[in-house]
């Protein structure tokens, strides 16, 4: 982990309530592909959540083949429970 600091400003826009003290550091953790995950202060953002990965074969039409879906899927709720938990559960993750 990489420890950045940045203007309050920015941290701010992050989730930094304006109403506590300023963090003085964002901890940044790359998760996977464009998943990030911004600890700031006692707050935590989750960057682009995308747990669940459809399968190749479930889209259809348009220039890349990805227009539309065949048919509707539900979250693995099993990977999306693991990274919760691993982010801290219901006492950290609001």
């Amino acid at each position: 982990m990489r420890r950045v600091h940045l203007p309050a400003l920015l941290l701010a826009a992050l989730g930094a309530s304006c109403t506590h003290p300023a963090a003085d550091h964002v901890d940044i953790t790359w998760l996977s592909i464009a998943n990030m995950h911004f600890a700031v202060g006692n707050q935590q953002v989750l960057a682009d959540g995308y747990i669940t990965r459809l399968p190749a074969e479930l889209f259809h039409g348009g220039g890349g083949g990805f227009a539309s879906t065949r048919q509707a899927m539900r979250p693995d709720e099993a990977a999306v429970r693991e990274v919760f938990e691993a982010l801290g559960g219901a006492d950290a993750v609001k």
